[in-house]
């Protein structure tokens, strides 16, 4: 059995991976299975509202379900939800131990939801793979909706804007910028790792600069490094500040930057110069 969690803050396009994911893991021997900690959340909720599907009530009343989902899932942390899926694992374990087909059939547990830390530590806790998703800089849907304010967000909010580190928590970044032709071939590209048919599965994983910048997505932070600092104008900047921009540039703080590139203005030149510098230092590092 083999477990991959996507995180991303909400619309960051975590289901979309997922569902790309699980069609084509069909095509190397893999049986997809998809779980969600959100899942009992979902179904009380609606149960609570007098709905069977919570399908049905997220359409009807989608206001009511978002806060009904919050204050269940609310009434259930830490660990409630962490706990249930810990023991789903367990049973599509003890399932695929005893599979007697002869044509065998890896179980490949795919979620979709990764919001807080405990759950990120149970993926990896089952020697899984934790993904991030970054919007990069599109604008997602509803982005300053009060429901962002919960709890469930502050994790990856924080991640996406710079405030912690990514690599505490995530191993691999998937830069969806709003092209899905193009996220769905970085998704091709990495769908040996993301399925578990990479011999790094069972080995310890290469740090090169190649590697590194593959797992966290370089191409993506290439564009998103040319689109913060395209957005800046003219202001000459001395060597130093250059430098620690670069550094800043490098550890993947899209909404970090975006704040701080909006309030300085430089020269083509300069632009060029922080690019390079951050790209030369992000492989070194």
């Amino acid at each position: 059995m083999y477990v991959i969690g996507f995180g991303g803050i909400a619309g960051s396009g975590k289901s979309t991976a997922a569902d790309y994911v699980e069609i084509e893991s069909l095509n190397h021997d893999c049986k997809p299975i998809r779980l969600s900690f959100a899942d009992p959340v979902r179904a009380q909720a609606a149960k609570q509202a007098g709905y069977d599907d919570w399908r049905i009530f997220k359409h009807e009343k989608p206001d009511l379900y978002r806060e009904l989902c919050q204050l269940v899932a609310d009434e259930g942390r830490p660990s409630t939800w962490v706990n249930l899926l810990n023991e789903k694992l367990k049973q599509i374990q003890a399932e695929e131990l005893s599979d007697s087909n002869l044509l065998f059939e890896e179980r490949l547990v795919i979620i979709d939801d990764l919001r807080y830390s405990n759950e990120i530590e149970l993926v990896k806790a089952w020697q899984g793979l934790t993904v991030y998703v970054s919007p990069g800089n599109r604008i997602v849907a509803d982005a300053d909706g009060a429901w962002r304010a919960h709890e469930s967000e502050w994790l990856n909010q924080r991640i996406e804007g710079g405030v912690i580190e990514i690599e505490n928590y995530y191993e691999w970044v998937v830069f969806n910028s709003g092209d899905p032709m193009a996220f769905e071939k970085k998704l091709h590209d990495r769908l040996q790792f993301f399925i578990g048919c990479s011999p790094s599965r069972f080995a310890d994983e290469c740090n090169c600069p190649a590697c590194l910048g593959f797992r966290v997505d370089i191409q993506g932070l290439k564009k998103q490094l040319k689109t913060f600092v395209n957005l800046t104008c003219r202001k000459k900047l001395s060597m130093r500040l250059l430098r620690y921009t670069a550094i800043t540039l490098m550890v993947l703080r899209p909404v970090a930057i975006h704040r701080w590139t909006s309030l300085v203005r430089m020269s083509i030149r300069m632009r060029r110069m922080i690019y390079e510098e951050a790209i030369n230092c992000y492989l070194r590092w």
